[in-house]
C-alpha cells in the first residue's frame, strides 16, 4: 500500500514538472516581501502537491515554501515541498529549475526524495530522481547502486548566486558555476562527478531536504565550514528558519578540501 502511494506521488511530481515546463513561456513574475521572485506556477503547484500528499498520507506532516504549515510531532514522514526551486531562473525562461519533495523520517532526518528536473539533464532532456524511504535510488527509472563517492581533487564547483560575496576565492584555482537552483547545485557532485563539491548560501529546509537525502545515499553530506552539520529540528523545518551559514557539500574529503579552499569571508555577516 505504501509503495503504491509513493508511486502515485511520483506521478504527481512528474505531472507538476510537465505543467511547469508548459507554463514557462507565459509566466508572470511577482515578488515576495523579502524581494524573492514568485510566480503563479509556484502557487499552483504548491497547492496541487499539498492536496495530493494529504490525500495519500493523511497522518503525515507537510511543509511548503509557499504555504503556512501545521506542526506535527512524531508523524511517520514529513514531506517538504519546493514547488519551483530556482524560481528566478524559471521566470526568465531558463532550464535549471526543479520541482522537489524531500521526505523526512519520524526523527526529521532526510530519508527520501522525489525530484523532477523537467528541462535539465545529462545526455537527456529531463531528469527524474526518486528515493523512496528504505528503497533504492532511481534516476530516470534506472536503479543506481549505493556507493561511496568522494572527490580527491576539486577543479569545478557549483555555487549559489551570492557565493562570490560570501567566500574568499583567493586560494581556489578552479571553475565555479551557478545554475540558480540550490537543489541542482547540491545534486551535481552525484549527477556529474567533475563537480567535486558544491557550496550554497544560507537557505531553507525546502532548498536542501530532497538533495540531502540523495547525498546521504552515496555517503555524502552537508556541513558548515567548521565541520558541524545542519540540525533538522522544529525551528528549521516547521518554523521555516534558514540554516545559519554557508554550507559545503560532498564527501568527507571534498567538504574539508573545499572549506579550506573557499573559506567564508570574515566580513560576511549573513
Amino acid at each position: 500500500m505504501i509503495n503504491r502511494d509513493f508511486n502515485s506521488l511520483i506521478k504527481a511530481v512528474v505531472e507538476a514538472g510537465d505543467y511547469a515546463k508548459k507554463a514557462q513561456n507565459s509566466i508572470h513574475r511577482d515578488f515576495k516581501s523579502d524581494g524573492s521572485v514568485v510566480t503563479e506556477t509556484d502557487l499552483y503547484l504548491s497547492n496541487m502537491l499539498i492536496n495530493k500528499i494529504k490525500e495519500l498520507f493523511p497522518d503525515c506532516a507537510v511543509v511548503s515554501e509557499e504555504e503556512n504549515c501545521e506542526y506535527k510531532e512524531g508523524t511517520p514522514y514529513t514531506f517538504v515541498i519546493d514547488p519551483i526551486d530556482g524560481t528566478d531562473i524559471y521566470s526568465q525562461g531558463l532550464s535549471s529549475f526543479a520541482i522537489s519533495i524531500g521526505i523526512l523520517d519520524i526523527n526529521l532526518n532526510p530519508c527520501g526524495a522525489i525530484i523532477s528536473l523537467p528541462r535539465f539533464g545529462i545526455s537527456c532532456d529531463s531528469t527524474l530522481i526518486t528515493l523512496i524511504p528504505n528503497s533504492e535510488l532511481k534516476i530516470n527509472g534506472e536503479v543506481i547502486p549505493k556507493k561511496k563517492m568522494d572527490a580527491l581533487s576539486i577543479d569545478q564547483i557549483a555555487i549559489g548566486s551570492k557565493g562570490i560575496k560570501r567566500m574568499d576565492f583567493s586560494l581556489f584555482d578552479g571553475k565555479a558555476r551557478g545554475f540558480g537552483s540550490t537543489i541542482i547545485h547540491l545534486l551535481l557532485p552525484i549527477l556529474q562527478p567533475r563537480f567535486g563539491a558544491s557550496v550554497a548560501d544560507p537557505a531553507y529546509v525546502w532548498d536542501i531536504a530532497s538533495s540531502h537525502a540523495v547525498l546521504k545515499y552515496f555517503d555524502m553530506d552537508i556541513s558548515y565550514e567548521d565541520g558541524s552539520f545542519i540540525t533538522y529540528d522544529k525551528s528549521f523545518v516547521f518554523d521555516k528558519k534558514p540554516y545559519k551559514d554557508v554550507i559545503y557539500v560532498g564527501g568527507e574529503n571534498a567538504r574539508k578540501m573545499i572549506a579550506s579552499l573557499l573559506p567564508k569571508l570574515k566580513s560576511d555577516s549573513n
